[in-house]
């Protein structure tokens, strides 16, 4: 299986367990990384059941032999930003991956559709008018908002496209 930067992936349940423990080892919230890597063992006030996949990253000052650099983005925000960890999978973790165009195909295509924010709204148009012979694809907290039913995106929210 081939990775590029933005594929999102889902990860075993072992993968996840070996990735909380690590993160956790370095002083990360507990809380915070579980709730995302292992909902069945974090639950939260929303009832979120399904961990969120990671997103391939570019590493270039500590890469790891062998492994698949990956980053975690939390649908939570605050005035400090949303919270994010980096760490690295084990291609054997990797349950199922998402290309940026795999992810947009998910979008809803009905007609009249009610999207969330602008940012939606805007790729669900994009989309439609879309006569380019590349493929359109979408990453960052459109395609996670796409991907996981979270609410990642926001009044504000750009709109990462390729």
């Amino acid at each position: 299986m081939e990775f590029e930067r933005h594929d999102l992936l889902h990860l075993s349940q072992e993968g996840r367990e070996r990735i909380f423990t690590e993160l956790a080892s370095k002083e990360f919230n507990e809380g915070g990384i579980g709730e995302m890597l292992l909902p069945e063992r974090f639950p939260n006030e929303e009832g979120i059941k399904a961990a969120i996949p990671g997103i391939v990253r570019r590493e270039e000052f500590s890469p790891r032999e062998g492994y698949i650099p990956v980053g975690f983005a939390s649908w939570r925000s605050s005035e400090n930003g949303r919270f994010r960890v980096a760490s690295f999978a084990k291609p054997e973790e990797i349950v199922s991956k998402g290309t940026p165009a795999e992810v947009l195909a998910k979008l809803p295509r009905k007609e009249n559709e009610t999207f969330r924010t602008p940012a939606l709204k805007a790729l669900a148009a994009l989309r439609t008018g879309w006569t380019f012979p590349l493929a359109l694809g979408v990453w960052g907290s459109a395609a996670m908002e796409i991907e996981t039913g979270h609410a990642y995106t926001h009044q504000w929210s750009d709109l990462d496209v390729h």
